[in-house]
């Protein structure tokens, strides 16, 4: 029995003393793993707003068929948008109107509040400012950039720092762009730079006195770097409405999208982390001239700045939120016409050379240099067909088309002939030359359209990063802000 007891103790003492150890080791060895693998943020720390302007599925998927088209493949080029795990829809009514405009939508997707159109972030009687996620950003200690495609004070980018009972007051909106204490402004200028009243400040000077760098050269952009914490740059080359050129009619000489997501990423990297809203605007715009060949262009430029934080989110996925979405969709865009080629029709539009606009100017180039008398619809067909390929062999034109485009022709260059009575009302504000070589294209590569105005469809909604998830299902466009400031922790 002794015996026997001793070695029952000692057996005892061993698997006890083994316990320990296990123990200890375990815990050390758990300690040491939690030591060494950092936990996942409970919050995004750099966050990303993509809006594209007027960007409904159409308008992405349509530049996805041209990409695939001219490869000469049936199916989807996905875009870098489309690649994002979280792909769902909002609705875009205003508190006003089924159909919104942008400042309506914009201040939903700034401030999570409905308002009615023609408001920038202001309740609809405009009494009550509403504070924006870029706004509330700033004051936790973040930084904040603002891109665009269109000028700085435009509808899109002005709900994210401004409050006006109109979006047209442009010149007060500027105002407000100075004093927001934004980081970052970048793309076009400002449509209105000047106030009315004798010794009103210029927006610019006001925006240099509160210790903004102001650049418009490649030069002196390419020249910023982080450490200068105001800036606004906008781009060398602008066009109509203080925009970028269209991407279709852009010559490299500017400055892009792409280019000024980047940027601002450089400028605005810290630890704190940043708030970056990008716009491709002219995606309505080229919308609203139904000009299928630059909205496709425009989608794509967009895109290239989704790719741009994309890049930025493989560095940093735990901390990065990207959400990709539309204020509205415009033009009532599809894919598919009567009498199109399924087999190649999409990738007819790489015949179009320019942007409508672009060749609206090259008519009153013709009309102001004296050009239109002498013009003849031959002369004009040769143009026509280098601008839009019309008449080649891929797009040879039927005797109907000629007819219009004939008509067309008498009502631009002022020669009114007997096919012209009665279709100057077809035309609405555009050149009738330019827009019925665009619609002849838009119909044989397939893209139709039922309005030239906004519409009431909901937008797709795409995101990738920490708090994705909360973009599942269907929304309203004023549940997008609201979602990510209570991640944040900047609403209860």
């Amino acid at each position: 029995m002794k015996v026997k007891y001793t070695v029952m103790k000692t057996s005892t003492c061993l698997s006890s003393a083994a316990f320990i150890i296990l123990l200890f080791t375990g815990m050390s060895a758990s300690l040491f793993s939690m030591a060494s693998v950092p936990s996942e943020p409970s919050s995004p720390r750099y966050i990303f707003f993509f809006i594209g302007d007027g960007m409904g599925l159409a308008q992405a998927a349509s530049a996805e068929v041209y990409l695939s088209a001219v490869q000469g493949k049936i199916g989807f080029e996905k875009l870098n948008l489309s690649k994002l795990p979280v792909q769902s829809f909002m609705t875009t009514y205003s508190q006003s109107h089924y159909i919104t405009c942008s400042s309506a939508s914009g201040t939903a997707l700034a401030t999570g509040h409905k308002t009615s159109n023609g408001t920038v972030s202001m309740d609809s009687a405009h009494r009550v400012d509403y504070t924006s996620i870029a706004t509330r950003a700033l004051e936790n200690k973040m930084k904040v950039g603002i891109i665009t495609s269109v000028s700085l004070d435009h509808a899109t980018p002005s709900v994210f720092y401004a409050h006006e009972y109109r979006r047209s007051n442009y010149y007060r909106i500027g105002l407000d762009l100075a004093n927001s204490g934004f980081h970052f402004f970048g793309g076009g200028g400002l449509l209105k730079n000047e106030g009315e009243k004798p010794g009103d400040i210029r927006v610019v000077d006001a925006a240099a006195r509160n210790g903004y760098k102001v650049v418009n050269s490649v030069a002196d952009f390419n020249a910023l770097k982080p450490g200068d914490d105001k800036v606004m740059a906008i781009s060398p080359v602008l066009t109509d409405g203080e925009s970028l050129p269209y991407a279709i009619d852009d010559k490299g000489d500017g400055i892009s999208l792409s280019q000024f997501t980047s940027k601002a990423i450089e400028l605005l990297d810290n630890k704190q982390g940043f708030f970056i809203m990008v716009e491709g605007g002219k995606i309505d715009w080229a919308c609203h001239a139904n000009d299928a060949a630059a909205v496709v262009k425009e989608v794509l430029a967009f895109d290239e700045a989704v790719g741009v934080a994309m890049e930025f989110y493989k560095k940093h996925p735990e901390e990065t939120l990207i959400v990709v979405m539309a204020d509205h969709e415009t033009g009532g865009m599809s894919l598919g016409t009567d009498g199109m080629d399924e087999k190649r029709a999409y990738g007819l539009l790489q015949y179009q050379r320019c942007s409508i606009s672009a060749f609206t100017g090259k008519i009153l180039d013709y009309k102001e240099r004296g050009l239109d008398s002498l013009l003849t619809f031959e002369d004009v067909l040769d143009t026509v067909q280098y601008y839009y390929g019309l008449g080649n062999e891929d797009l040879p034109l039927n005797e109907v088309e000629m007819i219009y485009l004939n008509e067309a022709f008498n009502q631009s260059l002022g020669h009114p002939g007997e096919n012209a009575a009665g279709v100057q009302n077809l035309y609405g504000e555009n050149d009738p030359l330019a827009l019925t070589c665009t619609r002849i294209l838009n119909r044989k590569a397939g893209i139709g359209w039922t309005t030239s105005n906004h519409t009431a469809l909901p937008v797709p909604v795409r995101a990738i990063g920490n708090g994705q998830e909360m973009f599942i299902g269907y929304l309203d466009n004023a549940e997008i802000p609201v979602k990510v400031m209570q991640k944040l922790g900047w609403l209860r």
